[in-house]
């Protein structure tokens, strides 16, 4: 099913694997075999394969998001969306698996000697 190509509507010539997971939904509901089968193959995924399909982080693994981001998910949706699930087990394998968030203030360089001064008149 990956490497099978969309024939029809806006995404025609995409593969089904790039599709985001509402998308999918929405074929399902109007009766779309195919729709059903890529779900059913990304739902049994181990969740460091699986990839975000909506928001700011569309297309990013689930385990890349921070902790932050995942807990919003999981305090702020219905329980029952898929996000909560896959963003519970994104926390579970971040923790089984010490994976820790970047520290952004960490991974920048400070060397505030080579900064340009721009004078006004």
């Amino acid at each position: 099913m990956k490497n099978n190509i969309i024939n029809f509507g806006q995404y025609e010539g995409l593969s089904w694997d790039k599709l985001s997971s509402e998308y999918l939904q929405g074929l399902i509901d109007m009766g779309n075999h195919e729709a059903s089968q890529e779900l059913l193959r990304r739902h049994n995924l181990p969740i460091e394969d699986q990839i975000v399909g909506f928001g700011k982080h569309l297309g990013k693994l689930w385990v890349e998001l921070d902790m932050d981001y995942l807990h919003w998910i999981t305090n702020t949706m219905e329980p029952t969306d898929d996000r909560v699930i896959l963003a519970f087990e994104a926390i579970e394998y971040k923790q089984n698996n010490n994976i820790t968030d970047l520290d952004y203030e960490n991974t920048q360089d400070n060397d505030f000697d080579e900064i340009d001064v721009i004078e006004l008149d």
